[in-house]
């Protein structure tokens, strides 16, 4: 584990190895290093400016790199003007990958030109130019190229000019087209030398002699004269009027392609441009050169669309393209694709005015035949989505006429297209690229249905209506002398493309439940058509076991949906009753026998089906299918990750039907008999076995870091009802689940030890929830859907610390004042305000009633006095059958406790006593809901891949690098730093600017000299959940998202505790380097160990913890 050396570090390395290889006699050796060299020099290039710090950092003396740069390109110099044909030609390879993009605005910079000395400079040019006038044709062009690549350093040379400016007087075409090259590149640089080359360019083209080779050579390089405004608007100018006098096709070409580049920096010339393109899409054009005028079009809208669409910008010459009966399909894509991009940037009142166009378009594919292009059939349908969801039910009163059912039809044309599908699929007519059409095709629905919950229950109906009927149409129905219970038998492999089909369907079929669920819309008519879908597909031999599995989890999420809206009374919203739970035992019974046979099919589709079913919480299947595939899966790293999963399934089932006892008996006496708990604990040992499967299944780059750091949480969670249960056995429960008689009252001593203890278990579930938050934002690429599923997991925690620390918690209470310490007295209120401000900061974005209620808590005695600073958590799900039951759970239990404080206001020490049997009762209740809820696994769970994070290196001013730094007693600890991401995709480190670190140092933190090297040590999740790591998580996050991306260097040192915010630019690069001083005068002698946490903020302006992969680094103290 070491710092990935910079270019600029290894540049001695490679000027050896370029010299080694040029004099090497083996044949095409030469060539191999010249092409190896530039592809170094590009990535030097691209690197970021060597520093001090990086110089300190690898050992280097200042200045180092710049001399071996110099060496590099004067060696490539001199190996160009010494070396054959061949040679030149890969020399000037390696100059044009490295610089051909340079000399565009925002495309970087000529790094290594840049270091290079004045004398350097000129003598490079020289060695190219003593080569241009001894050389032939050939050599010459090599030179003028070499030129055109060298242009930052040519640009101001007189004798370089000059030999470009003659060169394109030569009769030579091959000299003749790198002159023109090589001008174009000065002219990006130099508006006096680009003033003067277009007069050239003029004369060249215009000379009756030109020939068209040259004459197309000269117009596509008109696009260099675009940098400076003042001379890009005269060459449109002249460039639009050489079109009009030169109407060849492939002319025409060049020059709209070169004009609508020089045009794109300024909105006069952008409508100029749009006209001259404009002409060019009438009928008598030819059909490359119509083609060209969309794509110019396309160009200019996607850089500067928003811009030119409030400017004015007219689309019905595109909508009036589509409709030409002789059109190319090409052609009406490329209409299709500006339209989409128009519509994108239009508001909905002006996309209003268009709505006859969405008409016409929608009967265009209504009577479209079925032999039309894939593609333009789906770019029509992107457009009809489009226009459609951007008016969102403003169709029907568009211009004062009527357009009735138009999101109906569009749907219908969705579901004839399926349809259409699903035959080819039945006929042994699929095409594998049908899948991907598919794809698109739901892709587009969802974007229809979303926010359309009475859509979504029309296509349900309208999908199962499809499904039904081609299948029943083809003979292929359901076999009535087969039972439910007996299906599986005879279902065999069933067909490889029907079943993707149906999984991809499924896949629908999910989203739009939840989206009906969410908008509240979920009837029994809905359900109803889905259970005769369900129960279709599982008694037709025609689908694998693994499609029957899937389709039965359609229903278990209603089960839950249907007691949330049995009592939806208490969020004030009316629904239809569900009565589907009679049908329970026959899909129970047909899921206990499936997945014995599901191995039948595929097995990666029966994974799939576990998969869904642990995400659903349907743990009965998942352990099924799992220990099915476990079995047979030869041994190895897939064998002992199904084990995992089948072993996860197991703990969870038992769980379940743990839980499930609960709520048949209606009495809460069974979750504190001695077997309950017995029961519990064997659960949170399973979770604890399945833990450590994981970790011997891990790899040294964290690779089960997710999966594993989930399921403790998941355990801290059980652990802790564990420990409630335990302390409140004590407390006798009667019939109702109520206090017998007062005699079984608790003695205030006793209440007070019991809230000390409670108080331990809340802070330790407060902490969990902290925990959730830190794994919520430590992984990039989670989906919304696993991020919701941890926040449902975290405010579940937070409001079980919130119940259990506010069961027995009465400030006003001066009964209970008297028999608590004063120490536990502080320490309780610091602890009920982190309580109220955890499970204020989740609720705050779905529940103001109970946040306001919660404020109310704060003005009690005691704990008004405390800071109060709510902190926005990860957003959970405003609806849905779990976050619905939960956040009811919240407010039950914050009214409770509201009302429980309120009634202790002023009592005496009797009425403090009674006052257990409520707080008992409340937490009883709690408890009673908590354990109903259904524990999920996130779809992130099954993403099996190296943890994402960063490795920080540290070395001293002025020690070694990898040696531990050593300073006085009393001084100051300079530190030179290097962050180096690991595992970071590439798109996000691209967008990637800076990332954010903390240093913690405490005077406690005495470490022995003689131990293992620091900073070289990996961890994983248990060190990234200490206080310490979580400290710093919280201090790092409201410092980055308070101060912004401006964030400096900052300090704050205590007697304590020292901390150092420091900023590491990347500017899309794994690795960055920067500096710190620490103020650790006060410390004393012998050695210290830094921790250190990260994070930063990704383009999406989203805060994402980078998790540490190493160990911190140590320092020493020494005498003076």
């Amino acid at each position: 584990m070491e710092m990935e050396k910079t270019p600029a570090a290894r540049a001695m390395e490679w000027s050896i190895e370029f010299e080694k290889g040029i004099r090497s006699r083996k044949p095409g050796q030469s060539f191999e290093s010249i092409k190896k060299l530039g592809q170094r020099l590009v990535e030097w290039n691209k690197g970021p400016k060597h520093t001090v710090t990086m110089c300190n950092m690898f050992d280097m003396v200042p200045g180092e790199e710049r001399l071996f740069a110099d060496g590099i390109l004067l060696r490539l110099a001199t190996t160009f003007a010494s070396g054959d044909k061949d040679t030149r030609i890969c020399v000037v390879k390696a100059f044009y990958s490295t610089f051909r993009r340079c000399g565009k605005k925002g495309r970087g910079e000529y790094l290594i030109l840049t270091m290079m000395s004045l004398d350097n400079k000129r003598e490079l040019l020289r060695r190219i130019r003593a080569v241009f006038y001894d050389g032939d044709v050939e050599s010459r062009a090599l030179c003028l190229i070499c030129f055109g690549c060298l242009s930052i350093i040519a640009k101001g040379v007189p004798e370089v000019q000059y030999i470009i400016l003659s060169s394109l007087r030569s009769s030579h075409v091959l000299e003749m087209k790198a002159s023109l090259f090589a001008a174009g590149c000065i002219s990006e640089l130099s508006n006096d030398f680009a003033a003067f080359f277009l007069e050239t360019l003029i004369n060249i083209i215009t000379v009756p002699s030109t020939s068209l080779v040259l004459r197309l050579a000269a117009m596509r390089t008109f696009v260099k004269l675009g940098n400076f405004r003042s001379l890009a608007r005269k060459a449109h100018k002249v460039g639009s009027e050489l079109v009009l006098k030169y109407p060849e096709e492939e002319l025409s070409i060049a020059m709209a392609i070169s004009l609508t580049k020089i045009a794109i920096n300024s909105m006069p010339l952008i409508f100029e441009q749009f006209g001259l393109l404009f002409s060019f899409l009438n009928q008598t054009t030819t059909l490359p050169l119509r083609a060209t005028a969309l794509r110019c079009i396309h160009y200019i809208l996607k850089r500067k669309g928003y811009h030119i669409l409030i400017s004015g910008f007219s689309s019905e010459n595109l909508f009036k393209l589509l409709y030409e009966a002789d059109l190319p399909s090409s052609l009406r894509c490329e209409a299709l694709k500006i339209i989409l991009l128009v519509i994108s940037y239009m508001s909905s009142d002006v996309l209003l005015m268009h709505v006859h166009e969405l008409e016409k378009l929608l009967m265009l594919s209504e009577n479209s035949t079925v032999s039309k292009f894939v593609s333009e059939s789906l770019l029509e349908m992107h457009v009809i989505v489009k226009m459609s969801c951007k008016l969102n039910g403003r169709i029907e009163t568009a211009g004062g006429e009527v357009f009735p059912d138009h999101l109906s039809r569009v749907a219908s044309l969705f579901c004839d297209r399926l349809a259409e599908l699903m035959k080819l699929v039945l006929s042994h007519n699929w095409r594998f690229d049908m899948v991907k059409q598919l794809k698109i095709l739901l892709k587009l629905l969802l974007h229809l249905v979303n926010g359309q919950p009475q859509l979504a229950s029309f296509m349900v109906e309208k999908l199962c209506s499809v499904i039904l009927y081609n299948v029943t149409d083809r003979g292929m129905g359901v076999d009535s002398t087969i039972s439910t219970s007996e299906v599986h038998v005879v279902v065999g492999e069933g067909d490889k493309n029907l079943e993707r089909f149906m999984f991809l369907l499924y896949r629908f079929f999910t989203v739009c439940l939840e989206s009906l669920h969410e908008a509240g819309a979920a009837t029994t008519v809905v359900f109803c058509r889905l259970k005769n879908l369900v129960s279709f597909v599982c008694q037709c031999s025609l689908f694998s076991c693994s499609t029957h599995t899937l389709y039965t989890l359609l229903l278990y999420p209603v089960a839950n949906w249907t007691y949330v809206l049995s009592e939806a009374s208490t969020d004030n919203v009316q629904h239809t009753p569900i009565n589907l739970v009679g049908n329970y035992p026959e899909i129970e019974c047909f899921i206990t026998e499936c997945p014995r046979n599901i191995l039948a099919g595929d097995k990666w589709f029966a994974y799939v089906a576990g998969k869904y079913a642990a995400c659903n919480g349907s743990w009965s299947i998942a352990n099924s299918i799992f220990e099915n595939l476990y079995v047979s899966t030869p041994s190895g790293a897939y064998s002992r990750w199904l084990r995992a999963l089948a072993q996860l399934g197991y703990s969870e089932r038992c769980a379940h039907s743990l839980f499930m006892k609960v709520g048949s008996s209606g009495s809460l006496n069974h979750v504190l008999s001695g077997e309950f708990i017995k029961e519990l604990v064997a659960i949170c040992d399973g979770l604890s076995s399945t833990e450590k499967m994981l970790a011997v299944n891990g790899t040294p780059n964290q690779t089960f870091c997710f999966q594993r750091w989930f399921l403790v949480l998941r355990r801290k969670g059980l652990e802790a009802l564990v420990d409630i249960l335990k302390l409140l056995c004590s407390v006798q429960l009667g019939k109702d689940d109520q206090i017998a008689s007062p005699d079984s009252l608790m003695p205030l001593e006793q209440m007070s030890q019991l809230q000390c203890f409670l108080d331990g278990i809340s802070s330790k579930l407060e902490r969990a929830a902290g925990e959730c938050d830190l794994l919520a934002s430590s992984f990039f690429d989670m989906d919304s859907k696993s991020l919701k599923v941890i926040s449902t997991l975290a405010l579940s925690c937070s409001l079980l610390a919130f119940s259990i620390g506010f069961a027995y918690f009465y400030p006003n209470s001066s009964a209970l004042e008297e028999s608590t310490s004063c120490a536990s007295k502080g320490s309780g209120y610091c602890l009920h305000v982190a309580l109220v401000q955890n499970l204020m900061g989740r609720l705050c974005h779905t529940d103001s009633d109970s946040c306001v209620t919660l404020m109310s808590l704060l003005r009690s005695d005691g704990l008004h006095k405390a800071c109060f600073h709510s902190q926005p958590r990860f957003p959970m799900s405003r609806t849905g059958s779990q976050p619905v039951m939960i956040r009811r759970a919240c407010r039950n239990a914050v009214e409770a406790v509201a009302c429980l404080q309120e009634s202790m206001e002023g009592q005496t020490q009797d009425g403090l006593l009674r006052a257990t049997q409520n707080g008992t009762q409340v937490l009883m209740n709690v408890i009673k809901d908590w354990i109903h809820f259904t524990f999920q696994l996130p779809t992130y769970f099954f993403k099996v891949r190296s943890c994402i994070g960063a490795f920080l290196f540290v070395s001293g001013f002025n020690s070694k690098s990898g040696a531990e730094p050593v300073i006085p007693q009393g001084s100051h600890l300079s530190l030179n730093l290097c962050l180096r991401l690991e595992n970071v995709p590439l798109d996000l480190i691209s967008h990637l600017k800076k990332v954010h670190c903390i240093l913690h140092c405490k005077t406690s933190t005495l470490i022995r000299p003689h131990r293992e090297p620091s900073g070289q040590k990996l961890i994983d999740h248990r060190a990234w959940t200490t206080d310490t790591m979580l400290h710093m998580h919280e201090k790092l996050r409201s410092y980055v998202l308070s101060t912004g991306d401006s964030i400096d260097d900052r300090v704050s040192s205590g007697h304590e505790v020292v901390e150092a915010c420091i900023s590491f630019v990347t500017n899309g690069t794994r690795q960055a380097f920067s500096t710190c001083l620490l103020d650790v005068s006060a410390f004393r002698v012998g050695s210290y160990k830094i921790q250190w946490h990260s994070s930063c903020v990704d383009g999406r302006g989203l805060y994402s913890t980078v998790l540490p992969l190493n160990d911190g680094p140590a320092f020493t103290i020494a005498k003076p």
